[in-house]
């Protein structure tokens, strides 16, 4: 990204952090929370904003950054966000590993509560507008280092016709596999849709380029949307990017992370020594 870019992101994540921002409304950092992988257990994230609500202090908002497991629908989770924050909001993008068993894909996509996941669309929340990029990136759909400019699939649909022909139905249970691991992959079409949006927070499952593991082609979405910040998850670490990108913060495994980055509970693997890529 250039110079004036960068700066332009500096610029709008430091009024952020001091409390008046130049979004739409005056927002507090402390109004959204963003999770880190939680991995089929919110008992951390309960605890946090029943204590936080006591205090007088929930945030209008909480952000699963993907790796739900969700075990329930999601509108079920979600009111028992709203119930320990006095009526915080949930909302989610999805992980690579919501598609590990057919319930989780479910309860995020199918069932009520769906109309929560951020994913390929831009919602304000609390005067601020997030946009959500959920999932993977996949070399069998599209992979950046891979197939950079020639993407295998551009959306789930045109994928999942494909499949139903071709593959071995006389295996279903390989085959439904197969399909369900990629409800959760990063499709083309989705990253195109988000490039012509605007947003003040991008949201995301993957890493952009300031991690070893991360991904370019996120920094440029960042960077075509107007964003001030980027939240990720689904690395189980929780990096200091302030040389290579003080502009975004990666979400420890069961951590929480305010709207300016600070950190409201720190990760369950933050302080490990190794970190190794994509959970």
């Amino acid at each position: 990204q250039s110079g004036y870019a960068l700066m332009d992101r500096l610029c709008i994540m430091a009024a952020m952090t001091n409390l008046s921002s130049p979004l739409s409304v005056r927002t507090d950092a402390q109004s959204i929370w963003f999770l880190g992988d939680v991995h089929g257990d919110i008992a951390h994230v309960i605890a946090e904003l029943t204590a936080a609500c006591k205090r007088g202090k929930a945030p209008a908002a909480v952000i699963f950054l993907g790796d739900i497991e969700a075990d329930r629908p999601f509108a079920a989770i979600a009111a028992e966000v709203a119930r320990a924050g006095g009526g915080t909001e949930a909302w989610f993008i999805h992980g690579n590993h919501d598609s590990d068993q057919p319930a989780f894909a479910r309860n995020l996509f199918d069932e009520a509560g769906a109309e929560r996941n951020l994913h390929g669309r831009v919602v304000e929340i609390a005067g601020v507008r997030i946009a959500g990029l959920g999932g993977v990136f996949e070399k069998e759909v599209w992979h950046p280092e891979v197939n950079a400019g020639t993407p295998l699939w551009s959306n789930f649909a045109d994928f999942a016709a494909n499949q139903r022909r071709e593959l071995d139905w006389g295996d279903a249970d390989a085959a439904r596999g197969r399909l369900l691991k990629h409800r959760t992959s990063i499709f083309f079409e989705t990253y195109e849709t988000l490039f012509d949006l605007a947003a003040d927070i991008l949201v995301l499952h993957e890493a952009p380029a300031c991690h070893p593991h991360g991904f370019a082609v996120l920094d440029e979405l960042a960077e075509a949307m107007g964003v001030a910040r980027m939240f990720h998850g689904h690395h189980h670490d929780c990096r200091d990017y302030q040389v290579a990108d003080p502009a975004v913060s990666g979400v420890g495994y069961r951590g929480i992370s305010d709207l300016s980055g600070a950190c409201v509970r720190k990760g369950a693997e933050d302080d490990a020594r190794q970190h190794r890529p994509g959970h």
